[in-house]
C-alpha cells in the first residue's frame, strides 16, 4: 500500500472468498491530521469485529495467517498527499 492509488491497482482474485465486510469512522477534529483520522477509522473497524474462527481454525482451509486484508479508505482528494499508510498499516496486526 504505498499510495490509495496502489491499492486500487489490485484487481480482485477470484479464488478468494470474502468472509466479511466491516467499516469503521475516525476523526480528528482538532488536529485535522488525515492520518490519524484514518488510523482511528481502523481502529472503530477493527473494534467492532471479531473473527475467532480464523483462530480457531473453524472454517476449512482457512488459517488467520493466510487472511488477507482489503482496504479502501475515504480520503479527501485535496488532502490525500498528507496520507502516511505506513502508520495506517500499523494498526493491523
Amino acid at each position: 500500500m504505498a499510495s490509495v492509488a496502489h491499492a486500487a491497482a489490485y484487481p480482485p482474485r477470484h479464488d478468494m472468498k470474502l468472509l466479511f465486510v466491516q467499516m469503521g469512522t475516525g476523526y480528528d477534529q482538532h488536529g485535522q491530521d488525515i492520518t490519524i483520522a484514518a488510523i482511528r477509522a481502523c481502529e472503530n473497524a477493527i473494534r467492532s469485529n471479531s473473527t475467532p474462527a480464523f483462530r480457531t481454525g473453524a472454517i476449512p482451509g482457512v488459517s488467520y495467517k493466510q487472511m488477507k486484508l482489503k482496504l479502501k479508505l475515504g480520503v479527501p482528494h485535496s488532502v490525500k498527499h498528507e496520507l502516511d499508510l505506513e502508520q495506517v498499516k500499523k494498526v493491523f496486526p
